[in-house]
């Protein structure tokens, strides 16, 4: 089971938020991360190398960012995706403050 340190993300525009992505259940590897809503162009996600492979009490890291200026921006759901699908237990919300 995938967990992040945070459920909701509030980003300001210009700012980099941290987010820290703990594995507590069996090896899995994630091929890619899919953001899903109405204004996902003015979010940023400083993406890993692919295939990345996250062991039993690893952790990956990824940086969350709004585009500069960008305010009242839609919430946006952060997905990650491995090759037999979506992760179904993950979703993190990130929204613009």
């Amino acid at each position: 089971m995938l967990v992040c340190d945070k459920k909701q993300v509030e980003i300001t525009g210009g700012e980099t938020q941290n987010l820290k992505i703990t594995n507590h259940g069996e090896s899995v590897e994630i091929i890619a991360i899919e953001l899903l809503g109405k204004d996902i162009e003015n979010f940023k996600i400083r993406l890993p190398a692919f295939p990345l492979v996250i062991k039993k009490g690893e952790s990956m890291n990824l940086q969350a960012s709004l585009k500069t200026g960008i305010t009242g921006a839609n919430p946006v759901n952060l997905k990650l995706e491995t090759v037999y699908g979506p992760v179904s237990d993950f979703e993190l919300t990130l929204t613009a403050k």
